[in-house]
Parts: structure tokens; sequence; C-alpha cells
């Protein structure tokens, strides 16, 4: 710089000014700008040596920034800013990855997508017949370490491949995934010495899961004209026996938008440091994952949870340079480290690396968004595949009506128009000739997992949950392997019930753990359980589902008249011999002028009536979890209405009324807990006096609340609700009938009436109580009931038994077998007792 002063000053040029189109010092120099390429440090050096030229021989009209401004050949600010980052963004690398392979650019290309001799073979002594070594990584790619050195402070250009086009690539990120690792004594991976034994399809360090490939995003690499998906359910946390994908690393890096930014430059330098040096030269890790490139931008790149990363931390310094008619701006030094990426709560993490760089303003949230449809993150395979699969036009599921029919399900097999509530489920159970369930689990990643068979070997006891068991609390009360119960792989398997085919290892007793825990076909493997209350496990698309075909005659399922009221919805009202059953969900309205709620109804006589009905069981999903009887004037859900219903356990009976149409609501609380209360409403037609009656065993009344008054034909039936919008809840009543009269006093509730006249019996005599046993004394089972049923149910035997909680068993001869019960049956009670049945003698031969 002073010999540029000199130089002027030997000219003897007097002191001018310069208009803006012309610099005042229009002679060749060279600026060292440091720290980083900006408009700010290109101007900063420029003032510097701008105030070191002007002399009192040698004056500038204008300053430093329009001095530099008239050298650029623009006028404004703004046009010199521009034209600044564009002259360092100009800066281009002088290192080709074709020089470090030292091949050609097809050997680079096949390089990253998995395909090269680099990739794909092995250090082994089999090729020689002395037994030399051959394939030795280090000595086939020992360029790669000499590149090394250069790659610290030389710009290494980004490789002019498809799996690197920017015009396809808008998320600024590329990363590399490996499965596989080639070298030994690197202290990662497993390929060990010696290499012919111990290093022949060995893995890298497991970093990730794997979630899918998408062929449609890189057919460059593939060479597949595909839109098909490889999906990998579940992941093996790189332990065996590998049913998932089995052990994957992935390793990427990310840079900021602005063009002339040091992530942005050395894009080249990162990319070779990761993937011919960090993990190939040191680590021996190779091969793509089949389908995807093994190195690209993350859009081409196979979807996982996550990523390690690596950030570029430079001092770098430029040159600013005028001829007095160009001006370039070059790199003068570089001095480069590779370090573990920073993130905003973890650090070596893709992701987190690149919410800083959003919280930096150095990319766009809408290109976070587009990175997260590669990097799902932790746990959020699910999610993504159900995702892609939907963007695909898939829908994942399992559907065979015609054979199996549907229980409950949890995710994409979660179909609440046909769940069963617990009640129902148990009647339905019971109904099952074979007394198997299937569990369908779509996400398992066990392959034994994705169908198991539970067949029952013991009748199922009164106090046992078993729809709740296998939803959520896999405990072996009641449930003892290989006694009460077998699980097999096959339905076939099952049906055959060969104790050869039938798992061996299972465990119970974890809260909240559902089926089938840990149990395996050969020993315990762990989460493929299900749980409908909380999550953790693999199994959250899965399903159970009942025999279709093979279920006792007796289970016919009679539709009810149906309807919904505001947001309340029902999945099922049905009548099973007498019992109704309604399942729904809804949240409650109270002292409102409409109504929310689910109403199993039919029309009243026009005259005097009495609805009554017992309300056998309701499931609490809440506190205002409710189920009753109802009269209305209409449909609407604003009518005339009066509802007496319970919330059981939690606040008791209740009353709500509506006595005008339109009007709101209001009810009054007994708050008498009744355990399987009994309901009866009551309508006078004289005056339409509609009034509500409580009582614990059908024959003793208490009338509650005040009377409403409804004339002409109601609308009369049963009601439920669930507490809320989102949960199901099924209540069970049973004696419901609607009787012509005013049933006064006190009445003593009749049984329900049958849809169908009941077969004439010769004479049904009672026996008395006998014992039985797992081979049964009475060999043919006919569906449940009470014992009126069992009755019906037999016609055509001699015998009819009833046991435990109303399981019907049927015999022409031996039901006395195993002798006399001496404690006795409680013959039409809600349990008759365990391995005994009450045996009535129903012809004469």
């Amino acid at each position: 710089m002073r010999l540029l002063i000199l130089a002027l000053t030997s000219i003897g040029l007097p002191p001018l000014a310069f208009s803006l189109d012309s610099p005042c010092f229009p002679v060749p120099f060279d600026i060292i700008v440091t720290k980083a390429c900006t408009y700010d440090t290109v101007l900063f050096a420029y003032e510097h040596y701008f105030n070191s030229s002007v002399t009192p021989l040698v004056a500038c009209a204008h300053s430093a920034e329009e001095d530099l401004a008239a050298i650029l050949g623009v006028n404004e600010t703004s046009s010199v800013e521009a034209e600044i980052m564009r002259l360092c963004s100009n800066i281009q690398g002088n290192i080709e990855f074709d020089q470090i392979s030292y091949k050609d650019s097809q050997f680079t290309e096949n390089f990253f997508a998995g395909g090269t001799y680099w990739n794909e073979e092995v250090e082994t002594k089999l090729e020689s017949d002395d037994g030399t070594v051959t394939n030795v990584l280090k000595d086939d790619a020992a360029r790669v370490l000499g590149y090394y050195e250069l790659a610290k402070r030389e710009i290494i250009a980004k490789p002019d491949l498809p799996n690197f086009d920017l015009d396809q690539c808008n998320v600024n990120s590329a990363m590399c995934c490996w499965v596989t690792d080639r070298q030994a004594n690197d202290n990662n991976g497993s390929c060990a010495k010696e290499y012919d034994e111990n290093c022949v399809d060995k893995d890298p360090a497991d970093n990730t899961d794997l979630c899918m490939v998408d062929l449609n995003r890189s057919p460059f690499s593939n060479k597949v004209a595909s839109d098909g998906l490889s999906i990998f359910y579940g992941d093996d946390g790189n332990k065996p026996p590998f049913n998932a994908e089995g052990p994957v690393h992935c390793h990427g890096f990310a840079w900021a938008d602005q063009s002339n930014h040091h992530s942005g430059r050395y894009k080249g330098n990162n990319l070779f440091y990761i993937s011919m040096y960090d993990h190939m030269y040191k680590r021996g890790y190779v091969r793509n994952v089949p389908g995807a490139p093994m190195c690209g931008c993350v859009e081409h790149m196979p979807i996982v949870s996550r990523s390690d990363c690596t950030q570029i931390d430079v001092k770098e310094s430029f040159k600013l340079t005028y001829d007095t008619m160009n001006v370039q701006i070059t790199m003068e030094s570089t001095d480069i480290d590779f370090n573990a990426c920073k993130g905003v709560r973890k650090n070596n993490n893709l992701e987190e690396h690149y919410k800083l760089l959003l919280q930096r303003n150095l990319v766009t949230d809408e290109k976070f968004q587009e990175l997260k449809k590669t990097i799902a993150g932790d746990h959020g395979c699910p999610s993504a595949i159900k995702s892609k699969l939907i963007e695909k036009g898939f829908f994942a599921g399992f559907s065979d009506p015609e054979n199996w029919t549907h229980v409950v399900g949890k995710g994409s097999l979660n179909k609440p128009e046909i769940t069963m509530g617990p009640a129902l489920f148990r009647k339905a159970f019971g109904a099952s000739i074979n007394g198997i369930v299937r569990r369908v689990c779509l996400s398992c990643s066990s392959s034994d997992h994705k169908d198991i068979y539970y067949r029952r070997l013991t009748p199922l006891p009164y106090d046992i949950d078993l729809l709740d068991v296998l939803k959520n609390n896999w405990f072996d009360k009641n449930n003892t392997f290989n006694v009460d119960f077998a699980l097999y792989s096959s339905y076939e398997e099952a049906l055959a019930d060969n104790e050869d085919n039938r798992w061996s290892s299972c465990n119970f007793n974890d809260p909240r753990v559902g089926f089938p825990r840990d149990c395996g076909p050969r020993k315990l493997v762990g989460n493929q359980w299900n749980s409908y209350v909380r999550g953790g496990a693999t199994a959250y698309d899965s399903a159970f589902y009942l025999e279709a075909k093979h279920v006792d005659s007796s289970f016919q399922l009679t539709p009810l008249n149906m309807t919904t009221f505001g947001s309340a919805a029902v999945t099922y009202a049905v009548e099973l011999n007498g019992t109704y059953y309604i399942q729904g969900k809804g949240e409650m309205a109270w002292n409102k002028n409409s109504d929310n709620l689910n109403f199993a109804y039919e029309d009243s006589p026009d005259e005097d009536f009495t609805v009554v009905s017992q309300l056998s069981s309701i499931e609490r999903k809440g506190k205002w979890t409710t189920a009753g009887i109802m009269v209305r004037s209409s449909l609407e859900n604003d009518s005339q209405m009066m509802y007496l219903g319970t919330s059981m356990e939690t606040n008791g009976i209740f009353l709500q009324t509506r006595v005008g149409n339109g009007e709101s609501s209001s009810v009054k609380h007994s708050y008498t807990v009744i355990k399987s209360p009994f309901f009866k409403l009551r309508r006078r037609v004289l005056n339409g006096e509609v009034t509500a009656h409580i009582s614990s065993d059908g024959k003793e009344w208490e009338q509650i609340g005040e009377p409403v008054y409804m004339k002409g034909v109601l609308k009369v039936g049963m009601s439920t609700i669930s507490d809320n919008d989102s949960t199901l809840s099924e209540a069970v009543f049973s004696n419901y009938e609607v009787v012509p009269e005013l049933l006064t006093p006190s009445p003593t509730i009749s049984a329900a009436p049958t849809r169908s006249p009941a077969p004439t019996t010769a004479f049904p005599k009672e026996l008395g109580c006998f014992k039985d046993k797992g081979r049964r004394a009475m060999p043919v089972r006919k569906g449940s009931g009470n014992m009126n049923q069992c009755i019906i149910n037999c016609n055509g035997y001699t015998y009819a038994g009833r046991q435990w909680a109303g399981e019907c068993w049927c015999a022409n001869s031996g039901y006395d077998k195993y002798g006399r019960e001496p404690s006795g049956c409680n013959c039409n009670g809600s349990n008759v007792g365990a391995w005994r049945n009450c045996v009535y003698q129903i012809t004469s031969s």
C-alpha cells in the first residue's frame, strides 16, 4: 500500500475532486479482507486502504464507500452490497472429487451411490495363492488421507452429480447412510480380524431407526423407475436378531441460505470429510441402504429418525484485487476444523443443528419442515410411515369380516364404529365355539408377533375381564400360561391345539402393559405388547378379532332403533337374549335447551304406559358417564323429555327434565348410589303426567322429582352418554319392557320378553347341582343366559346345564359322572359357581 502511495506521489498529480463515476485512486491494488467475506468486512478493509491513501497531495471529494462503489461500477449502497455478495459467492474450489479418487467422474458418482470397489470389497487372503492380503481399504483409498490435509486449507468443489443437484436440493442439507463395516480394529462397527471369518457382511454402529425408502426419491441412483416403498417397522437398537432393518448409521451436515456463508462455501469439504475420510477411511463404513444413494441431499435419502452431523469452523481471509479494469475476490488463506455440530438442545444431531440455524435466521422454517420429511425425530417413524403411505394413496389395515369380527384396535386398525365394549365382548367370546382371539399387529418389529392366536383352554371365570387383560393388563390370575390358555402362530395351529406347536415362553403382571407382554414362540421377546392406556412398545397399529363363523347359533344380535342428539355418537345398540347393549360417546348437556346423548327408542302406547328397566352395568369413562331410561315428546333434541339415569359409583341417581320444547333442562340429584338400579317412568294418559321412580330390587319403589306432562304417542327407551366426545362407554340393560298400563303399586319386574317364542319343553325338572371337570360331563356348549334361556338353548337334548356366569351346556347322558356338588349351585344367580352345573331334565329321553 505504501508503494501505491509513492507511485501516486511521483506522478505529481494535483489534488482532484472525483465524480461518483470514477474512483479517486484508479490504480491496481490488493487488499486483504479478514474474518469473513461480507459487505461489512470488505468495506472495513477498503476504508483502511482509502484513509491511508488520502494525503494533502492526494485528495478525494467523496467517502470510501462512494469510492468503492465507483470501483465496482455501481451507484447505490444496495448495489454495492449485492456486488460484494456476488464476488464472495463466486469464490470457487480448486479441488475436484475426481482428483481424490484418481478416477473418472463415473467412479465418483458410483461411490456416492454405494457401488464401487471402495464400497463393496473387503480385505481378504482368499484371492492370492500365497495368502497375500488384498483389498486393504487404507491402501485402496490411500489418497484420501493426503486430501484430508488439503481439505483443511483448500476449498473442495461440490461434486456435479444428481445426488447433489442444487436445483433439486432445496433443504440446505446433505446426508450419508451406511449399512456395512469393512474395516477391523478401528473401534467402530462389528468388523473384526480375521477378515475372512469375522468381517463378512458386518455392521456399522447403529445410530438411527430406518423408517422407509421411497424409491421415487432417487431413480438416478437406484436405476428403478418406481413409486414404491420399502418400509421398516420397529428398530433393533443394534441388537440381534435384527428382525427390523438391522444397524444403520447416518451422518449429515447443513448450510445457510446466504450464498457467501462459510457453511455453504465448504459444502464439498464437509462432504469429503464425512463420506470419504471420517467414515470410510477411518471407520470402514461403506454401502448404501438398498434403493437409496449412500450420500446425497436429504431429499434423495432414506427417511430415518435421526442423524449425527458435522459443522465446519473456519478461520479465513480473502484478497480484494483491482487491476483498474476488473475487481475480484479470491481466497487468501483457510484454516478449517471439522467438529461435531452444535444444536439447540443436543449436539451431534442434524435436526437440532438445523434448529440452531433457524434460530439464527440462516435457514427458513419452510425448509426446516421439509427437512423433517426425511429426519422424522426420535420415535417418529410410525407417524412418518403413516404420512408417506397416505401421500402415496395407501392406507394400512386389515379386514376380513367374513372370517374375523373386529373387537378393538389401535392406530391404523382403530375402528371405533365397530369397537366392542367389555360386556358384549364377553358374550361374543362366550359364544365362540373354539374360544380363539386373534391379534393382528402391522407395526410390530418381530415377525412372530404380527399375527398371534390366543386359545382359551378353560371356561372364562366371571371375575376376569378378558378384554382388559388383552388390551391393558396382561396378568396371569385365571389366565395361566398353557393351563388356561395357549398361544399359537397360526390359525390352523390354534384350531388343532397341538401342544407341540404352542408358544413356550411367557411373562405377566406388568400394570398397564397388555398382550402379550414379552411372550414369544421360543423365548421372551420385548416391546411387542399393546396398551390402550399408555405408549412405549411397537404394537401401535394392532387389533383384536374373534372368529366370525364358528359361533354358537344362539348368539343372534338384534339391532335397536337408535338416534343421537348433538355431538353424541353410537357404535352399537343391540339386544341379545333379553339383554340390551348400547355403546357410544358424548358429553352430557346439563341445564341446556338441547340434548347431547344417545337414545335407543320405540313408540309408546297412546294410553297409560310404564317403561321399566334395570341398568346391569356401565363402563365408567369419566365422572359423568351415565345411562338410564327416557321419555320424550319427539326426536327433536330440544323436545320435552324426562331422563332418569345414574352415574353409578360417582354421583348416583339423577333426574333430568325439560318441561317445554326449547326450554332449558333442569336436573335433580338424589345422590342415591345403587348398584344395578331399577328405573321406571309412568305416563297417565288422562292428564299426560309422567313420573319417575327408582328401586334397588324392582319391588320397593321410590318416586323422585317432579312430573312432566306429555300427551300422545311418545318416544321411550334407553339412553347413554360416555362423559366426553372422544371416549366410548358401554351400558348394559336388562329386564326392559314397555307395558301399556300403569304398574302400581310396587310391581315386581318380570323377565324381559324374548324376541321369539320359546320352544315347548316336555317337563323342565330341576335335578340339582353336579360337579364338572376339564373333560366335560355335559360336552355340548350352547351359548349363555339364565336358566330358562339354557333350557331353550338345549332344545333337542335331554339335559340342560348352567354354570359359571351363565354358560349353557347340554347332554343326553353323563351329567352326573363326577357326582353331586355338596355346596350347591346358585342356579339363577349371576354366578352359578366354578366347575359345577345346575342341571334340568328337559325331555323324557
